[in-house]
């Protein structure tokens, strides 16, 4: 009677499946030394459900195999799968990987006789390195074809069968096999400092770790966020950066190349966008984040640091504020506004105060629709009002304080907020989310009613940022010390000296108290 390979009969006369496990693999299966499944209690049976069981216990093993493969290629390269090497890295890896392996024969007794198949393979492994051999040998030549797959099923390189890449990575792989033939050879004289020779060889394999571009983002706004900056950006820049990802096919920064950013930059001009908009905010956005992840060690250099985009600047037809007269249309349409049905007060409380509360503030829209009840005071007997970042967020990450003009206290602003329930006088944030959003919803809004109302001249390319233009402007013409402006709005000293001493709130109310009223 025949005997089908890998059947077993038991005692009892049912049959099952079995097959040994090898040796070096058995880690993987908790020291297992064999498979073993029930077929059934009839030889048709048995034979129908054999095929079926011996391909899944190959399946396993082929598995095994590859995770121990992968194994010692991360342990060698320190390169996980799915990372990209060069092709000198990936033959530099197959050469120690090939030299452990003898080692592990000459210390154990156990495994391949590499000295033999250094023989038999010697004048085909060099036909293939010096690339006299046609694709169609290097195909049916299983030791370097296979090894090609293998580090291309890791993800190490994506070069197709019969590509000049593909054929010149294979030659290499030829060679790191002749290289540890020649050590082999050394070894068995007992010389074992033997060192290659091939330019390509590097035993001293510097690859960098994957460093997520995502998470490196994450990372920078998290930065920000501890001086509460940083969710503007969060805002604009987290789709830029998952277009990016989406160009270069992988998250990794150590991996991204100045061609990289090059080409998509050219992308990006090839679909259409503005010039100034790719400068401005894909390039700049990618610039800052890689600079400071250079910066602190996450990646060595910053590929995009040199990589320029000329765009035309913009042709100014007007004024960057609003004119008097524009400044006084909106004021007055904000004065007698009437709340359309069901609109929530909040809202109608926004459209009436923060038009104003900017014009004589010369803050961010951002920043005052953020304001709380808490952030309007008096000290020393001046109104003010403060723009924190406990409140949701400011650009230039610190606090300051700015006096109320006469004006607003005139119009009943002190009023408004003493009759206001405590937390945020114009925007409601929903319970657990950022008062950001809430924030960015009532800035829409008030830019919406503002085009309804048809009262944002044309040529204003930013309304809400208008009337910081505007302000600096007024401050000017009515001879306030720049210094004191600029410490109003939040900007920084222009120079060392002007960043001694301390602006102070009287300092920034005689300026105050020199900007005129509007006639409302």
């Amino acid at each position: 009677m025949t005997k089908i390979r890998g059947m077993q009969k038991r005692s009892n006369g049912r049959y099952y499946a079995r097959k040994r496990i090898p040796d070096e693999l058995r880690i993987y299966f908790n020291g297992q030394r064999e498979f073993t499944k029930a077929l059934g209690a009839t030889k048709r049976e048995a034979n129908a459900q054999l095929p079926i069981v011996m391909a899944d216990f190959e399946r396993q093993i082929a598995e095994a195999r590859r995770i121990s493969q992968g194994d010692s290629i991360t342990r060698i390269t320190g390169a996980p799968a799915q990372y990209q090497l060069t092709d000198n890295q990936i033959a530099s890896a197959n050469y120690l990987r090939q030299l452990e392996l003898d080692m592990k024969v000459r210390n154990t007794g156990k495994g391949y006789d590499l000295t033999r198949m250094m023989m038999q393979r010697a004048d085909k492994l060099k036909r293939i390195a010096s690339g006299r051999a046609s694709n169609l040998e290097i195909l049916d030549d299983y030791l370097i074809s296979s090894a090609v797959e293998q580090y291309r099923d890791r993800g190490n390189h994506n070069h197709s069968p019969g590509t000049p890449e593909w054929r010149k990575l294979a030659m290499l792989i030829a060679s790191s096999y002749l290289e540890t033939f020649a050590r082999i050879d050394e070894r068995d004289d007992a010389n074992f400092g033997g060192k290659p020779s091939h330019p390509a060889i590097d035993t001293n394999l510097d690859i960098n770790q994957p460093v997520s571009i995502k998470q490196t983002f994450e990372a920078y706004l998290d930065m920000h966020a501890k001086s509460g900056r940083g969710e503007g950006a969060r805002r604009r820049w987290t789709s830029i950066f998952n277009d990016l990802v989406k160009h270069l096919g992988h998250d990794d920064a150590n991996r991204i190349t100045k061609k990289d950013i090059m080409d998509w930059r050219d992308a990006k001009v090839n679909e259409g966008l503005a010039k100034v908009t790719i400068k401005n905010s894909y390039l700049g956005s990618v610039k800052a984040v890689l600079r400071w992840a250079a910066a602190n060690d996450r990646i060595k250099t910053n590929p995009a640091q040199d990589v320029e985009l000329k765009a035309p600047r913009p042709q100014a037809v007007r004024e960057k504020g609003f004119r008097d007269d524009e400044a006084l249309a909106i004021l007055k349409t904000a004065k007698s506004y009437v709340p359309a049905r069901k609109e929530s007060p909040k809202i109608t409380a926004a459209k009436r105060w923060i038009p104003i509360l900017c014009a004589h503030t010369g803050a961010r829209v951002g920043e005052i629709a953020q304001l709380r009840k808490q952030d309007i005071f008096e000290q020393q007997g001046i109104h003010a009002i403060r723009i924190t970042p406990e409140a949701g967020t400011v650009k230039a990450g610190g606090y300051r304080n700015v006096p109320l003009h006469r004006q607003l206290i005139d119009e009943g602003f002190l009023e408004f907020v003493e009759q206001s329930e405590d937390g945020y006088l114009f925007i409601r944030p929903k319970p657990g989310k950022s008062p950001l959003t809430a924030s960015r919803s009532t800035q829409n809004r008030l830019r919406e009613w503002l085009n309804n109302s048809d009262l944002i001249p044309d040529g204003i390319t930013q309304p809400n940022h208008a009337w910081r233009h505007r302000f600096k402007t007024v401050g000017w013409e009515v001879g306030a010390e720049s210094r004191v402006i600029d410490a109003i709005q939040g900007h920084a000293a222009r120079t060392s000296g002007e960043a001694y001493g301390d602006v102070t709130l009287k300092a920034r109310y005689r300026e105050i108290k020199k900007m005129p009223s509007y006639d409302l």
